[in-house]
């Protein structure tokens, strides 16, 4: 019992020194310092898209069957008309520099098969060799004052004044050549003491154009020929793409300034219009009335220069213009609204 009495208080006194050791470890410890609280960023703005009522600088091109059939730049407002239709609508929701592909319908392209284009026409066309004028008509057709004995040399024929009054003009017609070849057909030419007779001879199935406008022969007999006048991508859809170069939000109906010469020139090509140059010193506003600005703006295509940009153009020293049309034309400082405006309508001529 003794033993089992003196073993009792061993491990009593064992626990309570545990305990007294214990806790004088969780009051020596040292106490972890607290993480530094987590910085949050402020989320970052939405990157810029092109919306109805923005400015913008479009490059499209359009493709069939894999080769390109067309490649343009347009500047203007979306939703007022100024844009193709389908590129306007593929542009909504495009940030700068992005690029997007859509297919095009035929309405939108080059339109549908228009039926009444194509029809019989005579192979067959004769002239009189000897024909009365009124002066103006003359004038107006042959550029030039009839006299008699003035000769007038044409592709299809050769002309003479035979007689000249303020109220006729008698022209004889004769043809030098036996006969015409073009990328459409042969022309022969036969005549006699009254008459120029010319015989066309197409070449079948093939696109080619006459007087700006494109044309096929698609059969001949022996007095006509059956031609279709359809563009040759009537009817065909079109594979198109949209890069959007440029875009000002905001009231884009206002002045609007392009930063890149090399853009401003395409958009002047393609709205055929000068470009108006500005090479800023020191603030970048114009003392010119707002109003008066976006009237400007209607006739000229308007660039704020860089340094770079300047110095190709011949700008040295600011503030200073430069047109861009015909011809350069440089101003120092800033001139009369009335001298801008007219050097800028002068350009656009």
């Amino acid at each position: 019992m003794e033993r089992m009495r003196l073993f009792s208080q061993r491990c009593f006194r064992f626990a309570v020194l545990l305990i007294l050791l214990a806790g004088a470890a969780c009051t020596q410890a040292p106490q972890q310092e607290s993480a530094p609280a987590a910085q949050v960023e402020a989320p970052a703005s939405p990157p810029e898209v092109a919306e109805p009522g923005d400015w913008v600088v479009l490059e499209y091109a359009a493709y069939f069957n894999g080769s390109q059939v067309l490649n343009a730049t347009a500047a203007g407002i979306i939703g007022e008309g100024e844009l193709p239709g389908w590129a306007e609508r593929l542009a909504v929701g495009m940030q700068t520099g992005e690029e997007r592909s859509t297919s095009i319908p035929p309405e939108e392209a080059f339109g549908e098969v228009n039926t009444s284009l194509i029809g019989w026409e005579p192979r067959r066309m004769v002239l009189p060799r000897r024909v009365v004028m009124e002066p103006r008509e003359f004038l107006r057709e042959f550029g030039v004052e009839p006299e008699p004995g003035r000769e007038v040399r044409l592709r299809l024929y050769s002309l003479r004044v035979v007689e000249a009054s303020n109220t006729s003009v008698v022209v004889e017609r004769w043809a030098e050549r036996r006969s015409l070849s073009s990328e459409c057909g042969n022309l022969s030419i036969s005549q006699n003491a009254t008459a120029i007779t010319y015989l066309f001879t197409p070449v079948l199935n093939r696109t080619c154009t006459k007087d700006g406008r494109f044309l096929r022969y698609l059969k001949v007999n022996a007095t006509h020929v059956l031609v279709d006048r359809n563009h040759p991508l009537a009817g065909r859809w079109l594979m198109g793409k949209v890069r959007l170069l440029e875009l000002v939000k905001g009231d884009a109906k206002g002045e609007v300034w392009l930063s890149s010469l090399d853009l401003a020139l395409r958009v002047s090509v393609a709205e055929r219009k000068p470009v108006l140059a500005y090479l800023a010193n020191g603030s970048a506003r114009l003392p010119y009335p707002e109003p008066w600005l976006v009237g400007l703006n209607r006739s000229a295509v308007m660039l704020r220069l860089t340094p770079g940009d300047a110095r190709e153009l011949g700008v040295n020293d600011a503030p200073a213009f430069a047109v861009l049309g015909k011809e350069r034309v440089v101003v120092h400082g800033i001139p009369p609204p009335a001298q801008l405006w007219e050097l800028v309508r002068e350009a656009g001529e």
